[in-house]
């Protein structure tokens, strides 16, 4: 780990299970969503370099567009806000995440830890659309990195009203599995020596979930996610998410509510 505090705005870090949150299950069934009430983000292609640093500033990221989270369980907007974005090139996809903050309560140093249960933000996608097969990767603000393939054990049930979901069964999760070539790195922003924020780069190569290129066009399935923690007070934890998995107790491992990646053309060469 590498340390390095600037006093006029950042802190950076850079790094090359049954657990209290993993997985939060919500009892009751929900309602599948339809397509058309999920979020769809276009993600832009660039040849131009990101280095993962922590700090999303080359001027590429500006072509990415900005999402910004809201309350897992209701949609209703949050205390801390988080943004993100998403680009790729020929190599890797890559994600940047802005989280508003003024106290980091986490801990766990150690990769592959169970970050979950304190503070971190998530990804969560399927490359094939397939909805009961994901990748989850989590990075915390002390730079520690989750990766693992999950196998989601949910039930469609089909009622005269529609059909639900029911996520209980839970989830078999590949804690041992890590990407091959990931690049990750988290910065810490202060203002007159005081934290404001802190954000996350994370570099995923296709190579490393045995991914060609995307195509034009093409679609995967997922999600982003927040958790930050109250040490005071547990009952004011918030989890946030792009797309809102509406489950209470919060619980992100619901697919169904995966939004919609769609990978744009590459760009035409300048004359």
């Amino acid at each position: 780990m590498i340390v390095a505090i600037m006093k006029t705005t950042f802190t950076r870090t850079i790094m090359i299970l049954t657990p209290l949150l993993f997985p939060v299950f919500s009892l009751q069934a929900s309602d599948v969503p339809s397509d058309d009430t999920l979020p769809r983000y276009v993600c832009p292609w660039t040849d131009a370099k990101i280095v993962v640093d922590g700090i999303p500033d080359e001027p590429v990221w500006n072509t990415a567009p900005m999402v910004t989270f809201l309350d897992a369980t209701n949609r209703s907007p949050v205390r801390l806000g988080t943004e993100a974005r998403i680009l790729y090139t020929d190599e890797a996809i890559y994600f940047s995440y802005y989280c508003e903050d003024n106290l980091i309560t986490s801990k766990m140093t150690k990769r592959d830890d169970n970050i979950f249960n304190e503070e971190v933000v998530e990804v969560f996608f399927s490359p094939t659309g397939e909805l009961s097969t994901y990748y989850e990767f989590e990075v915390n603000p002390l730079g520690t990195l989750l990766d693992l393939t999950v196998k989601n054990n949910f039930k469609i049930v089909e009622t005269a009203s529609g059909r639900t979901v029911d996520y209980s069964p839970g989830c078999d999760t590949d804690f041992a599995w890590n990407c091959k070539g990931i690049q990750w790195a988290v910065w810490q922003h202060k203002e007159d020596d005081k934290l404001v924020g802190w954000s996350v780069e994370l570099a995923i190569p296709f190579a490393g979930i045995e991914r060609q290129i995307p195509a034009s066009g093409e679609i995967w399935r997922i999600n982003l996610y927040r958790i930050d923690r109250n040490e005071s007070d547990p009952k004011l934890d918030e989890y946030s998410a792009w797309s809102p998995t509406m489950q209470n107790p919060a619980s992100f491992h619901c697919p169904h509510f995966f939004g919609f990646l769609e990978f744009a053309a590459k760009a035409e060469p300048a004359k």
